[in-house]
């Protein structure tokens, strides 16, 4: 089976952008190559991601970082599917499903907070890697809301990378 996973990176006091949705502050913290991504990269098939996050990658990516996987964008609205992306409003268990049957590898929750919120609700999440920049934002975007139901995790690994360290956790059954 594949397995959603949620990788996001976010401030130490748990804010995954400023509230104007700016995420500069993780260019400001000094990384190790290419902090994991690469490699994290390798074991997906799909991309899941949230209207927001892919306008917020529109107005600042010279290229769809995603063309070669499979991607699609949770909205509420319509949207005319492009040669990148094919939006959906279907549930995150529908879609997570139609994924499954269709994938050879991972998903990827890409974000932003109102998916990772629905797939939690959904208890879609089986993985979760959190990479913390030793940044204190104060205010911004929060990962989790207080929508998001409790439920408990196993940390499974830990990873720095320069100032940045990355906690990997799996969901317990």
């Amino acid at each position: 089976m594949k397995r959603v996973k949620l990788y996001i990176a976010m401030s130490l006091d748990g804010y995954i952008s400023t509230p104007d949705g700016s995420i500069e502050f993780l260019n400001k913290v000094e990384g190790e190559g290419d902090n994991g991504y690469l490699a994290f990269y390798s074991t997906i098939g799909t991309v899941v991601m949230g209207s927001l996050t892919y306008d917020w990658i529109l107005r600042h990516a010279r290229v769809f970082p995603y063309a070669q996987r499979r991607c699609y964008v949770m909205t509420s609205k319509e949207r005319m599917n492009n040669a990148n992306v094919t939006f959906t409003q279907q549930s995150p268990a529908e879609l997570v499903t139609q994924i499954q049957q269709d994938s050879e590898r991972d998903i990827w929750l890409a974000g932003g907070a109102k998916l990772v919120e629905s797939f939690l609700q959904a208890d879609l999440v089986d993985e979760m890697i959190l990479t913390i920049a030793p940044v204190v934002l104060g205010e911004g975007i929060p990962l989790f809301s207080e929508r998001v139901p409790m439920s408990d995790w196993k940390l499974i690994q830990t990873q720095n990378y320069n100032q940045f360290v990355e906690l990997t956790y799996k969901k317990e059954e």
